[in-house]
Protein backbone atom coordinates (compact mmCIF):
# COMPACT_ATOMS: atom_id res chain seq x y z
CA UNK A 1 0.00 0.00 0.00
CA UNK A 2 1.41 3.33 -1.03
CA UNK A 3 1.11 6.13 1.45
CA UNK A 4 -0.30 9.27 -0.01
CA UNK A 5 0.70 12.61 1.26
CA UNK A 6 -2.08 14.74 2.59
CA UNK A 7 -2.07 18.04 0.82
CA UNK A 8 -3.36 20.90 2.92
CA UNK A 9 -6.30 22.69 1.28
CA UNK A 10 -5.63 25.88 -0.49
CA UNK A 11 -6.59 28.97 1.52
CA UNK A 12 -8.68 30.25 -1.37
CA UNK A 13 -10.79 27.06 -1.26
CA UNK A 14 -11.32 27.42 2.49
CA UNK A 15 -12.27 31.06 2.06
CA UNK A 16 -14.80 30.16 -0.65
CA UNK A 17 -16.32 27.43 1.56
CA UNK A 18 -16.45 29.79 4.53
CA UNK A 19 -18.16 32.58 2.58
CA UNK A 20 -20.70 30.11 1.13
CA UNK A 21 -21.57 28.96 4.67
CA UNK A 22 -21.93 32.58 5.83
CA UNK A 23 -24.27 33.33 2.92
CA UNK A 24 -26.37 30.21 3.71
CA UNK A 25 -26.54 31.22 7.37
CA UNK A 26 -27.60 34.76 6.45
CA UNK A 27 -30.34 33.36 4.21
CA UNK A 28 -31.63 31.17 7.07
CA UNK A 29 -31.58 34.16 9.43
CA UNK A 30 -33.69 36.13 6.95
CA UNK A 31 -36.15 33.22 6.69
CA UNK A 32 -36.29 32.98 10.51
CA UNK A 33 -37.01 36.71 10.76
CA UNK A 34 -39.84 36.27 8.27
CA UNK A 35 -41.19 33.25 10.19
CA UNK A 36 -40.97 35.15 13.50
CA UNK A 37 -43.02 37.98 12.01
CA UNK A 38 -45.62 35.49 10.71
CA UNK A 39 -45.72 33.75 14.11
CA UNK A 40 -46.15 37.08 15.90
CA UNK A 41 -49.05 37.99 13.59
CA UNK A 42 -50.65 34.58 14.19
CA UNK A 43 -50.38 34.97 17.99
CA UNK A 44 -51.97 38.42 17.69
CA UNK A 45 -54.90 36.86 15.78
CA UNK A 46 -55.23 34.14 18.46
CA UNK A 47 -55.38 36.81 21.16
CA UNK A 48 -57.86 38.94 19.19
CA UNK A 49 -60.09 35.87 18.80
CA UNK A 50 -60.43 35.85 22.60
CA UNK A 51 -58.06 33.02 23.47
CA UNK A 52 -55.59 33.58 26.29
CA UNK A 53 -52.09 32.96 24.96
CA UNK A 54 -50.80 31.38 28.19
CA UNK A 55 -53.62 28.82 28.17
CA UNK A 56 -53.13 28.26 24.44
CA UNK A 57 -49.40 27.64 24.94
CA UNK A 58 -50.04 25.25 27.84
CA UNK A 59 -52.60 23.28 25.82
CA UNK A 60 -50.17 23.01 22.88
CA UNK A 61 -47.41 21.85 25.22
CA UNK A 62 -49.62 19.14 26.75
CA UNK A 63 -51.37 17.93 23.59
CA UNK A 64 -48.71 15.32 22.80
CA UNK A 65 -48.51 14.04 26.39
CA UNK A 66 -50.38 10.98 27.59
CA UNK A 67 -53.76 11.88 29.10
CA UNK A 68 -52.70 10.77 32.57
CA UNK A 69 -49.46 12.80 32.35
CA UNK A 70 -51.38 15.91 31.22
CA UNK A 71 -53.90 15.43 34.06
CA UNK A 72 -51.06 15.02 36.59
CA UNK A 73 -49.42 18.19 35.26
CA UNK A 74 -52.63 20.21 35.63
CA UNK A 75 -53.28 18.74 39.09
CA UNK A 76 -49.79 19.83 40.13
CA UNK A 77 -50.43 23.34 38.82
CA UNK A 78 -53.70 23.50 40.78
CA UNK A 79 -51.97 22.25 43.96
CA UNK A 80 -49.14 24.79 43.58
CA UNK A 81 -51.63 27.62 43.10
CA UNK A 82 -53.51 26.47 46.19
CA UNK A 83 -50.28 26.49 48.20
CA UNK A 84 -49.58 30.02 46.97
CA UNK A 85 -52.98 31.19 48.21
CA UNK A 86 -54.66 31.21 44.80
CA UNK A 87 -56.96 28.15 44.83
CA UNK A 88 -58.72 27.31 41.59
CA UNK A 89 -62.49 27.41 41.65
CA UNK A 90 -62.69 30.16 44.24
CA UNK A 91 -63.36 33.65 42.98
CA UNK A 92 -64.50 35.34 46.15
CA UNK A 93 -62.96 38.66 45.14
CA UNK A 94 -65.37 38.90 42.18
CA UNK A 95 -68.38 39.35 44.45
CA UNK A 96 -69.16 41.85 47.10
CA UNK A 97 -69.06 40.25 50.49
CA UNK A 98 -72.19 40.84 52.47
CA UNK A 99 -71.60 42.23 55.91
CA UNK A 100 -71.86 39.73 58.77
CA UNK A 101 -74.48 41.90 60.48
CA UNK A 102 -76.94 41.45 57.55
CA UNK A 103 -77.98 37.99 58.75
CA UNK A 104 -79.85 37.76 62.02
CA UNK A 105 -79.26 34.86 64.37
CA UNK A 106 -82.44 33.17 63.13
CA UNK A 107 -81.42 33.61 59.47
CA UNK A 108 -77.98 32.17 60.20
CA UNK A 109 -79.61 29.18 61.86
CA UNK A 110 -81.99 28.72 58.90
CA UNK A 111 -79.16 28.85 56.34
CA UNK A 112 -77.12 26.32 58.33
CA UNK A 113 -80.10 23.96 58.48
CA UNK A 114 -80.71 24.35 54.74
CA UNK A 115 -77.15 23.17 54.17
CA UNK A 116 -77.55 20.33 56.67
CA UNK A 117 -80.75 19.17 54.97
CA UNK A 118 -79.02 19.21 51.57
CA UNK A 119 -76.15 17.16 53.01
CA UNK A 120 -78.48 14.67 54.70
CA UNK A 121 -80.43 13.98 51.52
CA UNK A 122 -77.16 13.43 49.63
CA UNK A 123 -77.37 16.66 47.65
CA UNK A 124 -74.36 18.10 45.88
CA UNK A 125 -72.16 20.68 47.52
CA UNK A 126 -72.64 23.12 44.64
CA UNK A 127 -76.36 23.39 45.47
CA UNK A 128 -75.22 26.30 47.61
CA UNK A 129 -76.96 29.23 45.88
CA UNK A 130 -75.55 31.92 48.16
CA UNK A 131 -72.88 34.34 46.95
CA UNK A 132 -69.42 32.73 47.24
CA UNK A 133 -67.37 34.39 49.93
CA UNK A 134 -70.44 35.53 51.87
CA UNK A 135 -71.33 34.52 55.39
CA UNK A 136 -74.45 32.73 54.15
CA UNK A 137 -72.36 30.70 51.68
CA UNK A 138 -69.97 29.63 54.46
CA UNK A 139 -72.84 28.75 56.83
CA UNK A 140 -74.59 26.66 54.16
CA UNK A 141 -71.32 24.88 53.42
CA UNK A 142 -70.71 24.12 57.12
CA UNK A 143 -74.24 22.76 57.41
CA UNK A 144 -73.78 20.66 54.27
CA UNK A 145 -70.57 19.14 55.64
CA UNK A 146 -72.33 18.36 58.93
CA UNK A 147 -75.22 16.73 57.03
CA UNK A 148 -72.84 14.63 54.95
CA UNK A 149 -71.08 13.46 58.11
CA UNK A 150 -74.40 12.47 59.69
CA UNK A 151 -75.46 10.69 56.48
CA UNK A 152 -72.19 8.73 56.39
CA UNK A 153 -72.64 7.66 60.00
CA UNK A 154 -76.11 6.35 59.16
CA UNK A 155 -74.86 4.37 56.19
CA UNK A 156 -71.93 2.66 57.94
CA UNK A 157 -73.11 -0.49 59.72
CA UNK A 158 -72.15 -0.97 63.31
CA UNK A 159 -69.71 -3.85 63.67
CA UNK A 160 -69.77 -3.96 67.45
CA UNK A 161 -72.19 -6.64 68.58
CA UNK A 162 -72.55 -6.99 72.31
CA UNK A 163 -72.98 -10.48 73.65
CA UNK A 164 -75.13 -11.06 76.62
CA UNK A 165 -74.02 -12.67 79.84
CA UNK A 166 -72.88 -16.24 79.88
CA UNK A 167 -70.07 -18.39 78.71
CA UNK A 168 -68.16 -17.42 75.60
CA UNK A 169 -69.10 -19.19 72.44
CA UNK A 170 -67.29 -22.51 71.99
CA UNK A 171 -66.12 -22.97 75.59
CA UNK A 172 -65.48 -26.62 76.57
CA UNK A 173 -67.79 -26.75 79.53
CA UNK A 174 -70.81 -25.48 77.65
CA UNK A 175 -73.53 -28.07 77.37
CA UNK A 176 -75.20 -29.19 74.19
CA UNK A 177 -78.73 -27.98 73.99
CA UNK A 178 -81.43 -30.53 73.57
CA UNK A 179 -83.41 -30.11 70.42
CA UNK A 180 -87.13 -30.31 70.80
CA UNK A 181 -89.70 -31.12 68.21
CA UNK A 182 -92.72 -28.84 67.74
CA UNK A 183 -94.83 -31.30 69.74
CA UNK A 184 -92.52 -30.88 72.74
CA UNK A 185 -90.69 -34.23 72.54
CA UNK A 186 -86.93 -34.46 72.24
CA UNK A 187 -85.55 -34.74 68.76
CA UNK A 188 -83.63 -37.91 67.91
CA UNK A 189 -79.85 -37.52 68.24
CA UNK A 190 -77.74 -38.12 65.14
CA UNK A 191 -75.71 -41.33 65.24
Amino acid sequence: MVEQELIPPDESDRQTTFLALVAEHDELDAQMDSLRAERKALRARISEAGFRLAAYDLARALKDEATSAARDHLNDVARFLDWMGKPLGHQGDMFEEEPASELSQAEQHAVTWQGRAAGLRGGRRDENNFVPGSMAHALFDEGWLDGQKALAERLVPSFRVKRGRGRPRGSRDSYQRQRRMPNGREAPQPC
